[in-house]
């Protein structure tokens, strides 16, 4: 008979697994039509055909908001749980972190790819090497934030509902819809 510790802690892993494959694949989903929002606001367009065929009904994976979210939920979620910084340090250190994992992301397709196809901004005020600028760590400091605060209370309350076989189908339904993703939308 397996001991009683071992199976608890077996169990606890893989509901800690379940929860972080949902949150890369929800990050990502969610990141890429986040970021077409604010381009649509903040660029608009003017050709609104071309905008959904190019833009919306690309795949809907952005990666570096998965990560970021993982980032999130393992180490800076806890931390401010445990310190309890005000809203205004709260976001400082949001606004760094997301800085510093787009920075990584980066520098990581760059090494894979020669260069960075996703995105540049060489053109914005206030950038590094065109990986990163103030205006978008500035933002992505305020959705890091708002779901610190808001998000992730609900995700983990959603979670905890859930029975561990519920919560690992859950994760597994993300892992194949991701894994589908990548398969119709090479890049």
């Amino acid at each position: 008979m397996p001991d009683h510790t071992k199976v608890i802690a077996k169990t606890s892993l893989l509901r800690r697994l379940s929860e972080l494959v949902i949150y890369f694949v929800a990050g990502t989903v969610i990141g890429h039509y986040l970021e077409n929002v604010w381009r649509f606001f903040h660029y608009g367009f003017t050709d609104p055909l071309q905008y959904l065929f190019t833009q919306l009904l690309d795949p809907p994976l952005a990666e570096p908001y998965g990560i970021g979210v993982i980032i999130i939920v393992t180490l800076i979620a806890p931390a401010i749980n445990k310190f309890r910084p005000n809203l205004f340090k709260t976001y400082i250190i949001c606004v760094l972190t997301t800085a510093i994992i787009e920075y990584i992301c980066a520098l990581v397709i760059v090494a894979a790819y020669g260069n960075n196809p996703f995105w540049s901004y060489s053109n914005e005020p206030f950038n590094i090497q065109g990986y990163i600028c103030l205006e978008n760590s500035l933002l992505f400091g305020v959705v890091a934030t708002l779901f610190i605060y808001y998000g992730y209370p609900v995700m983990q309350k959603l979670f905890n509902g859930l029975t561990t076989k519920r919560l690992i189908v859950t994760a597994s339904i993300a892992a194949i819809f991701y894994i589908i993703m990548l398969i119709l939308f090479p890049r």
